[in-house]
């Protein structure tokens, strides 16, 4: 039988670190604003990613500040620690149903990120043709990237009904723990 999942940290050090983490980038971003407004005296369109980037990454947070209660419920009720009650089961689906947003705001993040670089290497070298060719490639292929992970999001799983989220996990529940009995098997030769 596979053993369940357990929390790593505490449910106060997870919202910890995630709020330090936050507060410790709006920092960084808001210095990196002044620094541009000081030198330069304008925002270039780079800096707004970087602003967007920021403001998806509290929206990730704010999320996990909701949420982290019933993820840390979840490690209780799959540990035995505490029973599942339907209340549990209300809050978990709502949890599940946050999965989605979560995940676009996550790359989002990240690829605005990605795009504030290319920009800001744009400006580098607008003036240099291979540069400029270069340069598109490599934006398509961020892009598509993007729209790839964006697309890979399993939302029939998060958004569907709870029938067809029981019996998927059912089934994957009934997967690992074949694979770690097999797993286990082989350490024992």
């Amino acid at each position: 039988m596979s053993t369940p999942p357990t929390a790593k940290v505490t449910e106060n050090a997870f919202l910890g670190l995630l709020w330090v983490g936050t507060g410790t980038s709006l920092c960084f971003t808001i210095f990196r604003l002044f620094v541009r407004l000081k030198s330069f005296r304008k925002l270039y369109s780079d800096d707004f990613l970087v602003i967007a980037a920021w403001a998806m990454l509290l929206g990730t947070a704010i999320l996990w500040q909701i949420e982290a209660p019933t993820l840390y419920e979840q490690y209780a009720v799959g540990s035995g620690e505490r029973p599942p009650s339907q209340e549990f089961i209300d809050r978990d689906i709502a949890f599940l149903r946050t999965i989605v947003p979560f995940t676009i705001l996550f790359y989002s993040c990240l690829w605005s990120i990605k795009l504030s670089f290319l920009l800001f290497f744009r400006r580098l070298g607008s003036k240099v043709i291979g540069h400029n060719i270069w340069w598109w490639c490599v934006l398509v292929v961020t892009i598509l990237t993007w729209v790839a992970c964006v697309a890979d999001i399993h939302y029939k799983c998060s958004l569907g009904s709870f029938k067809l989220i029981e019996s998927k996990f059912a089934s994957l529940a009934r997967i690992l723990a074949n694979t770690q009995k097999r797993t286990a098997n082989l350490w024992t030769l």
